[in-house]
């Protein structure tokens, strides 16, 4: 287990949480205002409650109705679970299954972790490789399919590096729109006379089948 604290996620963590309190607050405050002497006290008790309900920050914020026909709003913030809070705050508590890793090897797999998820996005989102829907049912299709799809992330992930070595950076997103316009053409003159061509290719990506190597396999003209 490794522990790490970090003093601008400290400060970010106590602005986020401020900006929750004053919000919920406000919330309070406002749900307090509209009720009508037609509302039961238990009626405003469940409004308030369902505010405090939604919010991760309740904990830190103690309610009162009181006064005759409670007409009186009582707010006060709970100093000791505050402090509780503040005390964690800027922490980040991490657990490895090896213990013979060392800590900067498990400080660098963890902030390593977007490009996982990232990976995961791109299994998932329509501008990278999806998964689904798949359109075979069999498991030795599925086994296929997967081992398919898996193949092509692994291209996907090397093109992308074969890029930042050059200087190139691109997101998922970007990388695939400039890919998609880049197509051959089939010309078709005669039965007997026909061309095959590349379509006519920005700058940028020209830079990127040149990096790829792709020129290689263009038709000859």
């Amino acid at each position: 287990m490794v522990v790490t604290y970090n003093e601008k996620l400290k400060r970010k963590q106590a602005r986020r949480l401020k900006a929750k309190l004053n919000q919920l607050e406000a919330q309070v405050r406002e749900a307090f205002a509209k009720h009508s002497r037609k509302d039961t006290k238990v009626e405003l008790e469940e409004r308030i409650a369902k505010l405090l309900d939604e919010s991760d920050v309740s904990r830190c914020l103690k309610v009162a109705v009181g006064g005759r026909r409670f007409k009186s709003l009582h707010l006060e913030r709970d100093l000791e679970h505050l402090r509780d809070r503040y005390t964690r705050m800027g922490k980040t508590i991490m657990f490895a299954t090896a213990p013979w890793m060392s800590v900067e090897d498990v400080v660098g797999l963890y902030r390593g972790r977007n490009q996982i998820e990232d990976t995961f996005k791109l299994e998932k989102g329509p501008e990278g490789i999806p998964f689904r829907p798949s359109f075979c049912w069999t498991d030795s299709k599925l086994r296929v399919y997967a081992f398919t799809c898996v193949l092509a992330l692994l291209i996907w992930r090397l093109m992308q590096f074969k890029l930042r070595q050059a200087g190139l950076k691109m997101s998922d997103k970007v990388l695939k729109l400039e890919l998609q316009d880049v197509r051959e053409i089939v010309l078709v003159y005669s039965p007997t006379r026909v061309a095959r061509k590349v379509t006519e290719r920005s700058s940028v990506q020209d830079q990127i089948v040149s990096i790829l190597g792709v020129t290689a396999f263009y038709p000859r003209e």
